[in-house]
């Protein structure tokens, strides 16, 4: 789906790619953002269960750059989960959200990603590229398995402010303060 120039959008649920029906293989959907977009959502999935998520980015800009504004609906936060696994099947999941031509602005509650029950066996992969702008988070987790009985993430950080800096080169790492 290619959204108009100049979008905006008000939603509870955002799902870009979810397939939750045991036996149905991978498939991949996307969202090419206009040059201006102003979304508020209270949960936004950017590849759900079993999508495939291509190296364009299951999120990215349609003309390769231009400004997302994210926001929660009915509250001032969005949860943003990439690459979004819920159900426990070989499936996997995979989300590209690629904004390095552009700039994000979001103030989120939650966000995760790579994320997936312990009782899936598919591979799940969250990839995020950014360029500038600035995210503010109550919570960043990196690498998440959890079922009913257990929750543990590879990386977490509890309230984050990530500048993004538009002069840093491919693969540059910022470090994540933990505050109180």
């Amino acid at each position: 789906m290619t959204l108009a120039a100049g979008t905006t959008i008000d939603a509870r649920l955002i799902q870009i790619g979810d397939s939750r029906n045991v036996g149905l293989g991978g498939f991949n959907n996307r969202l090419l953002l206009g040059t201006t977009n102003a979304i508020t959502v209270d949960t936004m999935v950017v590849g759900g269960d079993k999508s495939t998520g291509t190296i364009d980015g299951s999120l990215t800009f349609a003309s390769g750059n231009g400004t997302l504004d994210l926001a929660g609906s009915s509250g001032p936060r969005t949860d943003l989960y990439v690459g979004h696994q819920e159900v426990g099947t070989g499936g996997g999941a995979r989300g590209v959200m690629d904004l390095a031509g552009g700039t994000f602005n979001a103030t989120l509650d939650e966000w995760v990603i790579g994320s997936k029950p312990n009782s899936a066996t598919g591979a799940t992969e969250g990839v995020v590229n950014l360029g500038a702008g600035t995210v503010n988070a109550n919570s960043l987790v990196l690498g998440r398995r959890t079922d009913a009985r257990s929750r543990s993430a590879a990386a977490s950080c509890t309230s984050a402010t990530l500048p993004m800096r538009p002069a840093a080169a491919p693969g540059t790492t910022w470090p994540c303060t933990r505050s109180r």
